[in-house]
Formats: C-alpha cells, structure tokens, sequence
C-alpha cells in the first residue's frame, strides 16, 4: 500500500521491509499493485540455498520475483523463483522419499543430483542469464536498504523483502495503458503454440486451477498433503 500511495505522488514507490514473513505466492503482493493501475514488481532474498554451474556451495538466495500490470480484464502476473526448481521441491522431497527432478539440484561436490537427502543447493536457471538476474535481486533485496545478504540471511527474519509501484500517468499515459495492455494479451492469445492451441500467459495455468476449485468447491490433495494439513489442524506443528 505505501508502494502505491507514493508511486501515485512521485511516479514510482520502492519500499524495502525485513523482519517479516510471507505465506503463499509473491504474486498476491504484484497483483494488488496493478489492481490500482499500476505496475507492481515484488521481490525477497532467502538464506543462501541457491548456486550457479561450476561452483561448488551455496551463495545465492532462491531470489523469486514476481511482477504484474494491469489490462481492461483485470491484472496479468508472473511469479517464479531465479532456480530451475523451488526449495518446496525439495523439502517435499524429503518428506516423501521421492527422488527429486532431474538437472535442478547439486551435491556438495557440485554435482546434479535426484537424491533428496544429498542435495545441498538448488541450481539458478539460465546459466549466466539467471545468475545475473538472481544477483540482481540479491542486491535489491539487500545492500539497497542496508538488509543482510549471503549468510546474513540466518533466519526467516532476516529475510529482505522489495515492493515496486510504477505509474504509467507519469510517463503522459493516462488510461491508454490499459488498453495496450490488453492488445498485447489478446495478441500473445491469438498466437498458435507449435502442438497447436494457443501460448498461455504467465500464471494462467494456476489462475485457472483456482477458478475450476472455485466452481466446483473442491481442490485436490496428495494424501501426504492432506495428512499435513490434518495434523496442523488438530495442533501438530512439527511432524511430517
């Protein structure tokens, strides 16, 4: 909210917090931005659990970003960690004993590894591309507000946290963003995938998951899920 109140004043409102904990999807933070107009980008750090290829140990935040903006039907999002697979991938993993995804975790010697209790580190996407993307939100997440980085990220509080708002009204747009916007989205919809369809936007899959559970009132669960969730519920907070 303060994001959006200052972009509204100045153009643009960048806000750091720390000291804090989020549950869920970045994306709920973005979406709230561009539901006012506006552009939002949201961004965290984590504790170092996330590395490149050639190097042997983590240094890296998982660093997931999300971004979003508005169009006449509502707003268009994206939300994605920097690594080719989320830590939640592999602790999971643990929990079940099944062996994790091929090609996104390494070992303590740097090398791939499907092995749950041998992984060490989660491996940033896009080779350099990714490892610049991912430092890139290392240091806003960071240094730009004097928050902990690397292995001063110790704890869920440490944890860095960045909220963007841009205002296209300064840029002389007024409403006519919106609009562009939603060319744009009906073009990318127009396009026909290669295994014939169309391409799906960012995100669309899970909004149209959400929207199949609304209307049916049900939401599908693994039994090792659900179990969790029943020990939650009846005030089990530390088994698997």
């Amino acid at each position: 909210r303060l994001a959006a109140r200052t972009a509204r004043r100045l153009g643009v409102g960048v806000v750091g917090m720390v000291n804090t904990q989020r549950y869920g999807t970045l994306a709920s933070f973005s979406e709230q931005i561009a539901e006012q107009g506006l552009v939002g980008l949201v961004a965290n750090t984590s504790r170092p659990e996330a590395t490149v290829h050639g190097a042997r140990i983590p240094f890296l935040g998982v660093n997931p970003v999300s971004f979003a903006f508005p169009t006449s039907d509502g707003a268009v999002s994206a939300d994605m960690s920097t690594t080719l697979a989320p830590m939640g991938v592999l602790w999971e993993a643990r929990r079940t004993g099944c062996p994790l995804p091929p090609g996104c975790f390494v070992d303590e010697d740097g090398a791939f590894t499907e092995d749950p209790d041998a992984a060490r580190a989660a491996m940033v996407f896009g080779e350099h591309r990714g490892f610049a993307l991912s430092l890139l939100i290392q240091v806003l997440t960071g240094s730009l507000f004097g928050f902990p980085m690397g292995e001063g990220v110790d704890s869920t509080w440490s944890t860095g946290y960045l909220f963007i708002a841009l205002d296209p009204a300064f840029a002389g747009q007024g409403e006519g963003h919106r609009a562009a916007n939603t060319g744009l989205v009906e073009a990318i919809g127009q396009a026909a995938a290669r295994e014939g369809g169309s391409v799906r936007l960012p995100g669309q899959e899970g909004k149209d998951r959400a929207a199949r559970a609304r209307r049916s009132g049900r939401l599908a669960l693994d039994e090792a899920l659900y179990q969790r969730l029943r020990a939650r519920a009846d005030g089990d907070f530390t088994s698997d």
